[in-house]
């Protein structure tokens, strides 16, 4: 019973840590994947928000749905998990902006968060609620930085040889 305390008190924020990487991450590459498949309604969606110039909306069409989609794979791979958490946070506060501009004009248009899941979804306050737990969960990866089933934990996986050899084995040395 000692051990299963001890391991539950002390791995209980690794397994928080490592589940809310893996839903934001599967989250960002779900919400992404149909804008990289049609880029040309998300182009339309991003003019319809009315928020950047219209010279740039291409841009943002092409380039936001990759950033979405690379910091998914990256959050739930395990790499460069602060930074793709902090390109999170950053993608979140221009999708609160933007939400929160066209609710407070009146405007009736289709989110474009989820495509896949939720075809014609128009934006609301679940919108914003749903950015803000996704904003949470980034800050949460983001204080609670653990190197926990991670690509970057596997690849620098070291072995004290000094420790080894004199049978002085802990997880100090992994």
């Amino acid at each position: 019973m000692r051990t299963f305390i001890y391991f539950f008190r002390n791995n209980s924020s690794n397994i928080a840590w490592i589940l809310f990487r893996v839903i934001l991450g599967f989250a960002f590459i779900l919400a992404s994947i149909d804008k990289i498949i049609n880029p040309e309604k998300f182009l339309e969606i991003v003019n319809n928000y009315n928020i950047v110039p219209h010279f740039l909306s291409p841009i943002i069409a092409l380039v936001l749905p990759w950033i979405e989609f690379i910091c998914g794979v990256f959050l739930i791979l395990g790499i460069l998990t602060e930074s793709s958490a902090t390109m999170i946070i950053i993608l979140l506060i221009g999708f609160i902006y933007g939400v929160s501009v066209n609710l407070y004009r009146g405007s009736d248009i289709e989110c474009g968060c989820f495509s896949l899941l939720f075809e014609g979804e128009l934006i609301g306050f679940q919108t914003i609620l749903r950015d803000i737990i996704f904003m949470c969960f980034s800050i949460i990866i983001i204080f609670l930085d653990r190197d926990v089933w991670t690509i970057g934990k596997f690849l620098s996986f070291k072995f004290n040889f000094d420790k080894i050899n004199k049978g002085n084995i802990s997880n100090e040395s992994y």
